[in-house]
Parts: C-alpha cells; structure tokens; sequence
C-alpha cells in the first residue's frame, strides 16, 4: 500500500512535470532548457503541425505568462541525472521549495541511520538464532553488525560512488523475483510455525532453545517431523556468526565424516540408507548375500556408482569434446531419481513430511545434505534416539 501511495502521488508528479515541461519548450521554441538541458524537439512535430503566424503571437504570449523566466526555467525531469530528479520535483513548489528539500534530507538520513539499526538487530538475531537480550556479549555482537553494514556502505560510496550505487539498485533489482521465491517460503514457513503454536503439546512457557516443541516433536503427533534439518552441518554457522557462543551448533567430527563420505561415495551413501531403512545387515553389504534387501542394495549401489563415474568423466571430458556435459547432467538426474525413490520410501515407512516435488529438488541440488539427513533419520528410528530433548520438559515424556 505505501509503495502504491508513492509512486501514485510522487510519479504522477514527474509524469506532470515532465508533460508540462514539453508543452512549454515546444511553445516557446526551445533549444535548451534548465541548466542548459538540450531538448530535443522530436516531441513537438505533432503539437506544431497546422501553426500559423496568427497563431504563433497568442502562444509565445501563453509561454511568457506560463514561464516568465523563459526557457531555463524550465525543467525537464528526464533530461536530468537520477540524483537530480527529486530535488527538480521539490523545486516546481516555488514558495515550499527549500522547506521540501530540507525535510526530505532530514527523512533520508533518518531512512538510512534506522535501515542500518534495523539490518543490525535482524542479524543479530540470525546470528544468535533467534533470543534477543541485553547481556554484554549481545550488545557487542549487535554494535558489531552495525559497524561492518555502516563500514561497507561507506566503502562503496567511496570506491564506486555513483556507479557503485547503480551496481546496488541493479542487484536489488535482479533479486527481485528469488526474493519472491524466499517469501513464498517463509510464508509456509509461518504456517507451520503457526500450526504449532496452537498444538496442546507445545510447551508455551519454554522458548524454542529451552524446549519449546520437544514433547511434540517425540510425540509426533501427526506433524510428520525429520528429526534431524537437511542442513543440519551448516549450523556451523550459528558457531561462527555467534562469535563461540552458540557452542552447542558445532557440528561434531562424526557429522563431518558423515558429510563427506556422502559428497565422495553418495552411491555407498545409498546403498547404506536402503539397508537401514529395511533394519538390514549393513556389514553384509560388501559380502555375497541371499538376503534380497542386501541384494537389491547392491544392485542400487552398483547402477549409481556407474552413473555418477561415467558423469564425471563426461564433465571433465567437456573441456575437449564440446556439450559433453549435458549428457553428464542427464547421468546425474538418473541419480536423483534413485535418491527420489529412497527417500519416498524413507518418507512413508517413517510417516515423515514432504512430498515428491521436494524430494526431487532435495536430491538434485543438495544431495550430499539430502543423504545425511537421511542417514540420520533411519539412525533415530532404529536406535530410538532423539538427539536435543530439553531436560526441563524430560520429566513430561
């Protein structure tokens, strides 16, 4: 609503001002303009057509009355650079000019001087992940944040200036539509937050750190939980962005291990899961077996091991035989079908939520995050461990 109020009011303002100007220059017989602004008498061809000489004195006496300062008091918004617009805007209120441009200069700077407050204190929570208190370390983490947005602003006004400033809208715009996309996101994410917030299990006086969704979380209640996030290594960056203090967000060794034998070995990675999901031996994995889910995991292992080689070499093999890496892409989503009908399977015998438009997109662009999640999952189900449970809600379990 404020953006539809803006550009309503103040672009139909320089739609006016940039109309009137034209009409004027034309009658006036103008060449130039404010400040020496070349105009460019394309515009006038259908206003002059049909003038006479008897009509030419009633006009310049029209454009005297209209513009008694002639033709450089005429200002053309669109002959004029972007940081001049708004101040040529302000300026046609002859009387309230100056009171205008002084105003809008004390609102910019207060926009910048709050953006800034505002940007700090959202990263500060991100950061923090979430509580927001006045402890001495959260106060120095939020100046922190603070400073570093008001120092890289400052250093690109000074290395770039203007262009640095049109580089910046230009990105703002181009992230428009993904931001779009992020929105969406965030506004299923809400819905589910919202859903259980009204849930009986929800422990309402605990915050989420302290527990707040344990007891729904081990009860399931129908909620379709994962136990464990899909980029649950990245927490790392909770560590890193809480300056140490969120220590408990530090992935452990065994996570890292985990990590990487799935970005080296995903087919041993999927081989793994499918045993798992089905309670099997995953040590007969490697040994010739008559039991038919270890046989079936081999089979699976052997098909994305293939895959995923020759589409490696098909991509480093583009370098000299040119498109190769399309052929190697289409290896690829054979992969991820396989991964897609894991974790579907994974899905339904765990009653998890998703459904297989996400499955795909979690195989196809984050499949090393994708198998450890999965891994994890069949581990807390098998072993009935539920890592994370609140001490202070244990007693209600």
């Amino acid at each position: 609503l404020f953006s539809f109020t803006w550009f309503a009011v103040f672009g139909g303002v320089g739609l006016r001002m940039e109309r009137r100007a034209v009409i004027d220059a034309c009658l006036g017989n103008c060449k130039t303009l404010f400040k020496g602004s070349p105009f460019d008498r394309t515009d006038c061809k259908p206003m002059m057509e049909g003038r006479t000489a008897a009509l030419e004195a009633p006009q310049t006496a029209s454009f005297l009355l209209r513009r008694p300062g002639g033709c450089p008091s005429i200002i053309q918004p669109s002959s004029r650079g972007i940081d001049e617009m708004w101040f040529d805007v302000l300026r046609q209120y002859d009387n309230i000019s100056n009171f205008l441009v002084v105003t809008s200069l004390v609102c910019m700077i207060l926009f910048a001087i709050t953006t800034n407050d505002s940007g700090s204190i959202v990263l500060d929570a991100l950061s923090g992940n979430g509580p927001l208190n006045h402890e001495p370390t959260k106060n120095i983490q939020k100046q922190l944040w603070s400073f570093t947005l008001g120092l890289m602003a400052v250093i690109l006004l000074v290395a770039g200036g203007d262009q640095a400033i049109s580089a910046m809208q230009t990105i703002i715009i181009a992230l428009g539509l993904p931001y779009t996309l992020l929105v969406t996101a965030m506004c299923c994410s809400l819905y589910v937050v919202l859903s259980l917030e009204v849930h009986p299990d929800t422990a309402l006086h605990l915050t989420f750190l302290e527990g707040r969704y344990d007891i729904l979380y081990v009860r399931d209640n129908g909620m379709e939980f994962w136990s464990t996030s899909i980029f649950g290594v990245l927490s790392i960056m909770d560590y890193i962005l809480s300056l140490g203090s969120r220590k408990s967000a530090l992935p452990s060794l065994a996570d890292w291990k985990l990590f990487f034998t799935a970005v080296l070995a995903p087919s041993y990675m999927v081989a793994l899961i499918w045993v798992k999901v089905g309670k099997g031996d995953t040590k007969a994995l490697f040994t010739l077996s008559s039991d038919g889910r270890i046989r079936s995991a081999q089979m699976i292992m052997a098909f994305c091991l293939f895959n995923n080689l020759i589409a490696v070499l098909l991509l480093v093999l583009d370098s000299a035989l040119h498109n190769m890496w399309v052929i190697g892409m289409m290896l690829h989503v054979f992969f991820v079908f396989a991964l897609t009908g894991i974790r579907s399977h994974l899905r339904k015998n765990y009653n998890l939520g998703g459904d297989m438009f996400r499955d795909v997109m979690a195989g196809l662009f984050f499949y090393p995050f994708t198998l450890v999640q999965m891994y994890r999952e069949t581990d807390a189900h098998n072993e009935g461990s539920f890592d994370g449970i609140s001490p202070e809600i244990g007693k209600d379990l």
